[in-house]
């Protein structure tokens, strides 16, 4: 009971207060707030006096926030000036950096000018099989690249481009009349490298480069193709897939991008690629013609 008399007096006095800047007795007001104060219970200070807490705090974290902001530098390399919210939402954001500083980071236009150098020195590198425009890289297999072609369909579909690496030393020095023989003796080793332009199966590869090697072998050592022919089951190549042959005197290694794999130990069988490619009647012209002009340039 005695709480509610000693509250009445607060009301009126704090209403004016805060409706009109004066006060009739000052030291009444301060006598009756006086009396009042240990009548406040904790709960009913908790009430008022926290949520006053939160909004102060918050304001002042918001402002030392608007304020780290505004010295802050952006990627657009200027300053952000504004205090708006809304309009610091859309400002970029600086990427972030995870690790060590990168060269990218210091000076992109740096990197991206040295990346573009590298891709134009790679690019010269490279030679390009004009008619697939499939490119081959200037070494392979601890070997150099010595000419290129395409093999070619009834005139019109291009099957696959080949490039051949040798030891350049095998063939440096040569007289002109001598270049067609150096090319068809398996022991200049070498290695074919036949990229596919098409999708085919492996059957197809397989028989047509029998029906292109048996002719040549003239009746001899006829199980380096029965050999040769288990390839067929390696499914199929598809455009981009490789198959590497490397010839090595009287041995053929033939390994496909499908994991195919095979060997055949024949004179007469390498003799016989050598000629499918070299020969009087090569089924790449241009390979012949580039790998003639290669030596030439030795």
């Amino acid at each position: 009971m005695s709480s509610r008399i000693l509250m009445r007096p607060i009301k009126p006095v704090l209403a004016r207060s805060s409706n009109v800047v004066r006060l009739n007795n000052p030291a009444r007001l301060s006598t009756t707030v006086a009396a009042a104060a240990p009548t406040t219970t904790t709960t009913n200070k908790g009430v008022w006096e926290r949520p006053v807490a939160w909004i102060l705090a918050g304001a002042f974290v918001t402002a030392a926030s608007i304020g780290s902001v505004n010295q802050q530098s952006f990627p657009s390399g200027g300053t952000a000036s504004t205090t708006s919210l809304d309009a610091l939402g859309t400002l970029p954001l600086p990427p972030i950096q995870v690790g060590p500083v990168s060269v990218s980071s210091k000076n992109p236009h740096v990197e991206s000018s040295a990346a573009q150098v590298k891709k134009e020195e790679t690019a010269v590198q490279q030679r390009e099989e004009p008619e697939t425009g499939i490119s081959f890289p200037p070494s392979f297999q601890a070997k150099e690249l010595l000419g290129l072609g395409v093999r070619k369909k009834y005139q019109f579909f291009n099957v696959y481009a080949v490039g051949f690496y040798v030891n350049k030393e095998d063939f440096r020095g040569l007289d002109e009349q001598d270049y067609e023989e150096a090319l068809l003796n398996p022991h200049n080793h070498r290695t074919a490298r036949i990229v596919m332009n098409r999708t085919l199966t492996m059957d197809k590869v397989v028989s047509t480069l029998i029906e292109s090697l048996e002719p040549r072998m003239h009746g001899r050592d006829l199980f380096a193709l029965d050999h040769f022919s288990k390839m067929r089951k390696y499914g199929s190549l598809n455009r981009g897939d490789e198959i590497i042959i490397n010839i090595r005197g009287n041995s053929v290694e033939c390994k496909c991008s499908n994991g195919g794999q095979n060997v055949v130990v024949s004179e007469v069988f390498t003799r016989a690629i050598c000629d499918v490619y070299f020969g009087k009647q090569p089924i790449s012209p241009a390979a012949k013609e580039s790998a003639i002009k290669g030596i030439s340039d030795l």
